[in-house]
């Protein structure tokens, strides 16, 4: 597609260029029988079209990359969205029992790490905290948090 458009610009250049041209000598030679006025009516619109053609370029394109801005930020929103709920589903099914056994904690952990390239430093503080804050009795005495930088 972007080759395609850079030979919609080189054309409408080609175009331009000439019809400027066109311009040029008209007004050089001071002459108004040298150039029909049918031919400086015509390269007038033209010219018209062409700087239209161009604005309108520009504004589809800037629009375009925006739309694939925008798709490109809800597929990583709706991924991340994924994420977060996995990480919560194995928060909830881990402590379900009211015990907490080694093997959920790992995937506790696991989960949270996923969780945590994902999101900022505060995010991940707040999320420590929440954790933390379940029930230190269910994790150990230090914490979810304690346990990790011990493995």
């Amino acid at each position: 597609m972007k080759n395609s458009i850079k030979k919609i610009w080189r054309y409408l250049l080609v175009v331009l260029v000439i019809s400027l041209t066109i311009v040029v000598i008209q007004n050089i030679n001071g002459h108004e029988k040298d150039i029909p006025k049918v031919v400086q009516d015509i390269n007038s619109g033209v010219i018209g079209a062409i700087l239209t053609t161009i604005i309108t370029l520009l504004l589809l394109y800037h629009q375009t990359d925006l739309q694939e801005i925008q798709t490109k930020n809800s597929v990583i929103y709706e991924e991340k969205l994924k994420l977060f709920n996995e990480f919560l589903n194995v928060l909830s099914k881990s402590l379900e029992d009211g015990k907490l056994a080694p093997e959920e904690l790992k995937s506790i952990i696991f989960q949270y790490s996923i969780v945590r390239i994902h999101i900022s430093v505060d995010g991940a503080k707040k999320i420590e905290q929440a954790i933390q804050s379940i029930d230190d009795d269910l994790v150990n005495e230090g914490g979810i948090m304690d346990l990790w930088v011990k493995e």
